[in-house]
């Protein structure tokens, strides 16, 4: 069996990497990171064939007899999506566009996408919880990116018959996290009890540790395709938690003195005269039989010795 996972040298692509490997896959993982900067995938780079190229770039070769096809590449970060939003909306969209028109081309078995919580924020309270069956209504133009890349997904589904499937995640924290994610941040300014600000502090998140995320990813993996293609998935924990929630709980788990401030409410964080809300559940769990089990202050003490090593 052969995997190729594009965007490989991030925290969700070197994590499939390491679990496809670990499951007898022959991977290739395709990134623009150059091979030798692609420190996530050190310790299994002898074992994968490495593209140092963009998805722009995708070839008949690339996905000659590959099984699975994995799209982890993206510009992932909602705030520069804001400030740059055509960059963002070209990079999200037009490279998908690119490898779903190749693996239409190609004898895959499934494509596998990873959509985004931050679709539903403009979605009013009185329509959450969200699951799988709610309409996404973005309010930023990266979210209205990552909306774009499903819509494209499913009608490459239809239309070409590529066998899509979508793990749509929430806030997701763990080892290998970027430090720039805010739980990341939080825990940074706990451990040395400097002061933390809250950005739209009173919106809401469904924040989910990535041992639980990728217990869906592993699922979706092992199932057969009849039972997932054409299907979105939650890999969510399934609790609500404020920003600032979010941060009085890493300072009461660390036993951190930091004073927490609220900060400023970023662009599109509030829908009419209210902070947006965000609160994902997973109506499908019994059906890969997926439990998570993490919840938020286990996450963050099993995520603090990986921010640790980052500050020390």
């Amino acid at each position: 069996m052969k995997a190729l996972i594009t965007g490989g040298a991030g925290s969700l692509g070197s994590s499939l990497t390491k679990i496809l490997l670990g499951k007898g896959y022959e991977v290739s993982v395709m990134d623009i990171i150059p091979r030798h900067s692609a420190f996530k995938l050190a310790d299994v780079m002898d074992q994968v064939s490495y593209y140092w190229k963009s998805c722009e770039d995708v070839s008949a070769e690339n996905l000659e007899g590959v099984d699975l096809a994995a799209h982890c590449a993206a510009q992932p970060d909602r705030p520069l999506g804001i400030s740059s939003p055509i960059y963002t909306i070209h990079k999200n969209t037009m490279e998908l566009a690119m490898l779903l028109e190749a693996c239409r081309k190609a004898d895959v078995s499934k494509f596998l996408y990873p959509g985004s919580g931050t679709i539903f924020l403009g979605v009013p309270p009185d329509k959450q919880p969200i699951t799988e069956e709610t309409t996404p209504k973005p309010t930023n133009p990266y979210s209205a990116s990552k909306y774009m890349d499903e819509i494209l997904c499913e009608s490459y589904r239809v239309c070409y018959g590529v066998p899509t499937v979508i793990l749509r995640s929430g806030l997701v924290y763990g080892g290998a996290m970027r430090m720039d994610i805010s739980i990341a941040q939080f825990i940074s300014k706990a451990l040395r009890n400097e002061k933390i600000t809250v950005r739209s502090p009173l919106t809401t998140r469904t924040p989910s540790h990535v041992e639980d995320v990728l217990k869906f990813w592993e699922a979706i993996i092992e199932a057969d395709p009849e039972e997932v293609v054409g299907q979105i998935f939650h890999s969510v924990y399934g609790k609500e938690y404020t920003m600032l929630q979010i941060a009085e709980t890493v300072k009461r788990t660390l036993i951190s003195r930091s004073e927490i401030v609220e900060g400023p409410y970023e662009q599109g964080e509030i829908i009419g005269d209210k902070p947006g809300r965000q609160w994902i559940v997973s109506t499908k769990n019994e059906i890969l039989k997926v439990k998570p089990t993490i919840d938020l202050a286990e996450g963050i003490k099993k995520t603090t010795p990986h921010i640790h090593s980052k500050v020390e």
